[in-house]
């Protein structure tokens, strides 16, 4: 009990360092893609987790790098669809859809995990529904592209946070992060070299900011999530995570 309580209050630095990241990265969805800005940064979290991976390659089986790289695309998708939709959303509206992962989530767990969501889970999709429509409907009823956007990522994180508990359960936490993060960062250099030019003009402040998303936002914190969903169910670490929106 108290091992599950200590770990939740560590999950606590991740949903500070994602708030952060929001407002990084809406100051650079001007001057960068998506898909460069995702390979950029998780390339300078790979370059933080290499040498973890090197010192762990005992531990990483075949079914170790598979489990990685389903994650790693899971995240990879996120990223892409959350700065799109940073393009044309207020970051603060976004970061309030973004969280209704917390309800999405244990409905994932029920369908993969086999855990029966509760009647309070059932209030809490209706009023987050509400929530949802007081703030994002504007006039009639339709939400606008970057929020709809913003509720496509809060679905896709709560698969995420699900698959990474049912996995990070079984296998070395820290070599899961290190693929992710590694695997991440080669799915965004191939969509961006594909189907993007390189970006121009980036000033030192930008690469300040990227250095920031990678090191931090890239790195750490996604040990701080994986390390944490291997003893906290998905359902709970969620309900600490949507702190990132207050």
């Amino acid at each position: 009990m108290m091992k599950k309580l200590k770990t939740e209050l560590f999950l606590l630095l991740a949903p500070v360092l994602w708030a952060g990241g929001i407002v990084a990265l809406k100051s650079l969805v001007e001057v960068i893609s998506p898909s460069w800005m995702t390979a950029i940064r998780f390339s300078m979290g790979a370059l933080v987790m290499l040498p973890i991976l090197w010192k762990r390659r005992d531990m990483i089986s075949k079914k170790t790098m598979i489990s990685g790289l389903i994650i790693a695309f899971l995240l990879y998708i996120h990223l892409v669809i959350q700065v799109y939709g940073l393009q044309t959303a207020d970051a603060g509206v976004s970061t309030f859809l973004m969280s209704f992962y917390v309800v999405a989530t244990p409905f994932f767990e029920w369908i993969l995990l086999k855990r029966t969501p509760k009647r309070n889970h059932l209030i809490g999709v209706l009023l987050a529904i509400v929530g949802i429509a007081l703030i994002s409907m504007h006039g009639a009823f339709r939400i606008e592209r970057g929020e709809a956007l913003a509720l496509v990522v809060a679905v896709i994180v709560a698969l995420m946070f699900v698959v990474t508990e049912k996995i990070a359960g079984n296998e070395d936490a820290m070599s899961i992060t290190g693929i992710q993060i590694v695997g991440c960062a080669l799915f965004s250099l191939i969509s961006a070299v594909v189907l993007d030019n390189p970006p121009e003009n980036l000033q030192m402040h930008h690469w300040w900011v990227l250095l920031f998303l990678g090191i931090f936002v890239s790195g750490f914190s996604y040990i701080i999530q994986n390390v944490g969903l291997s003893i906290v169910q998905s359902s709970h670490a969620s309900i600490v995570f949507s702190t990132e929106s207050v």
